[in-house]
């Protein structure tokens, strides 16, 4: 965990405190503080560092608003390979005030592209609980289930990948490198998820 991370997030927390249910200052990318949580919708700041795992989640949708700085948001669909997955990302560039949606099963991740910290405002409508997310990459490494470190082997085998690659990285060289086979396929068990969210 990075030190001035925290410091960081500890005293925002302080500033906020009134106002925050809880929140998480220890995440490699950043920090966020959750403002509301209910049983069909979460609000949340997001204050981003350097950029979120690629992602989907089957019991809620997301709207993000940039607040400050700018942002490079990844949306697509859960189809195919991991591979397939990431090399059909489009990004789109959140200026102050833009705003993202990103409907349930949607793959989507967002990247800090300006000089300081991107801060997003996030409402969730529906189930939110980490057990929900589903990582398809994760600069970070945070692989989780066996169906997600089943994905983080596929990166290994791309030439020229290596751990941590930014997705600004990762994506044009999945493309450059994309090779579709069948019995290589990493299909994610849906029903698994599912079972989690019990």
């Amino acid at each position: 965990m990075d030190l001035q991370n925290l410091v960081d997030g500890m005293e925002a927390l302080q500033l906020f405190s009134s106002i925050v249910v809880d929140a998480d200052v220890s995440r490699p990318w950043g920090y966020y503080f959750t403002l509301e949580r209910s049983e069909t919708r979460t609000s949340k700041i997001l204050v981003v560092k350097n950029e979120l795992s690629v992602q989907s989640h089957q019991a809620r949708d997301e709207e993000w608003k940039l607040l400050y700085g700018k942002a490079a948001v990844y949306r697509g669909l859960p189809d195919g390979a991991p591979t397939e997955i990431i090399a059909n990302l489009e990004e789109s560039i959140l200026d102050v005030g833009d705003t993202a949606n990103i409907p349930r099963t949607m793959v989507h991740g967002v990247r800090n592209i300006g000089t300081t910290p991107a801060i997003l405002a996030e409402i969730a409508r529906g189930i939110a609980v980490e057990g929900d997310i589903i990582r398809y990459y994760d600069v970070h490494g945070r692989y989780k289930t066996a169906e997600e470190k089943k994905m983080a082997k596929v990166w290994e085998e791309i030439p020229g990948y290596r751990p941590g690659m930014s997705l600004s990285e990762l994506i044009p060289l999945v493309r450059a490198n994309m090779v579709k086979r069948e019995d290589e396929f990493v299909k994610i068990d849906l029903g698994e998820i599912a079972k989690r969210q019990d």
